[in-house]
């Protein structure tokens, strides 16, 4: 059966991405992130964050391109490295690592929701289940 945490354990081991480059918090941590990221951002606790935010939508794009370019396009400011964190409705795995490993990973899943933000958590993207990406402001 098919699994959003298998997708990207399969990619990151077709893509032979090296542990630095690819930090997965361990469970306590991952929790810390995932409160303090929620408290910024969700009001509640819906099934996907989008469709609970307690901020307006700054950027909305219509995402239809397999490279993952409109990040770089959306982004509001580059980082060395960024949390990401695929919804796989269940408990929440982060990572951390730079914008283009995250970008690596994606291409080589099939779609599943996600977000990416900062560890200053001043910001949020998400790529919802209608190929949208939305970028939300602190």
């Amino acid at each position: 059966m098919w699994s959003v945490n298998q997708e990207i354990d399969n990619a990151i081991s077709s893509l032979s991405i090296y542990s630095s480059d690819l930090v997965e918090l361990d469970r306590e941590s991952a929790r810390e992130v995932i409160n303090h990221i929620k408290g910024n951002f969700v009001e509640g606790n819906p099934s996907s964050w989008w469709m609970s935010l307690k901020k307006p939508v700054v950027t909305k794009v219509d995402v239809n391109d397999s490279d993952f370019g409109y990040i770089d396009e959306i982004i509001p400011q580059r980082c060395d490295t960024f949390y990401f964190v695929p919804e796989n409705g269940e408990t929440y795995r982060v990572f951390r690592a730079n914008i283009d490993v995250i970008k690596k990973i994606l291409a080589e899943c099939i779609f599943f929701e996600y977000y990416i933000f900062p560890e200053d958590f001043s910001w949020l993207i998400i790529e919802n289940d209608h190929s949208e990406a939305m970028l939300i402001h602190v």
